[in-house]
């Protein structure tokens, strides 16, 4: 695995739409626990991971 310190696109674009749209960042554990499994948590900041 790379650095944990950097974002894909998709993350970049995901958290900066869940940070500002509650309903998302209350909502993409589920999502991602079913389509990513925890490939995409071991990828996400700590802070982010604090906020789910």
């Amino acid at each position: 695995m790379e650095n944990l310190g950097t974002w894909t696109p998709f993350q970049e674009c995901y958290m900066g739409a869940a940070s500002k749209n509650n309903h998302l960042l209350e909502n993409a554990d589920h999502r991602f626990i079913h389509e990513l499994g925890d490939q995409f948590f071991a990828l996400l900041p700590k802070h982010y991971l604090k906020r789910l």
